[in-house]
């Protein structure tokens, strides 16, 4: 008898787009894990190669919300509703609570949902249901991080023993 809400709706759907690209970063991370890994290992001076962890970190994190960034977008922009579009285009422009939602960075899963919520009902996001899905995707990203860190060191040490690089 009961719906869910259209703030139910929209955190559930930013979540199914975070789940949806969380391999993808994932992958990325290891990839790049494991080139870094062969730099360290081919370098003979001993110095850490650029980018450093942090930078590939930050690299694959901007990736990952390109992506759920670009999939929100697309389902404003196939909405049947012309105010839903609109008000997401007022919301990208000008913020929310004149909050610069996109500043230097991509867009994280707390804003994609204030601005998807904003867009489909004209209210602003309550500070609560933000902080839990940053913490949603905070945690998958952790677990990426975590799985991506092990998978490449496992990876890493395959290739180098069947290439004698311990010795």
């Amino acid at each position: 008898m009961f719906g869910l809400t259209i703030r139910e709706k929209t955190m559930q759907f930013i979540k199914k787009v975070c789940n949806e690209e969380i391999d993808m970063y994932r992958r990325e991370l290891e990839w790049e894990f494991v080139r870094h890994n062969r730099k360290i290992k081919e370098s003979n001076d001993g110095q850490i190669p650029r980018p450093g962890i942090s930078e590939i970190a930050v690299a694959a994190r901007d990736h990952y919300f390109d992506r759920i960034t670009q999939k929100v977008f697309d389902s404003i922009n196939g909405c049947k509703v012309p105010a839903v579009s609109l008000r997401f285009s007022q919301a990208m422009s000008i913020g929310i609570n004149g909050d610069d939602l996109l500043g230097e960075n991509s867009l994280s899963a707390d804003a994609l949902y204030a601005l998807m919520l904003f867009a489909m009902n004209g209210k602003i996001a309550d500070p609560k249901s933000c902080e839990r899905i940053k913490k949603y995707q905070d945690d998958l990203m952790l677990a990426a991080i975590k799985s991506a860190s092990a998978s490449s060191m496992i990876v890493f040490e395959k290739a180098a023993r069947k290439h004698d690089l311990f010795d």
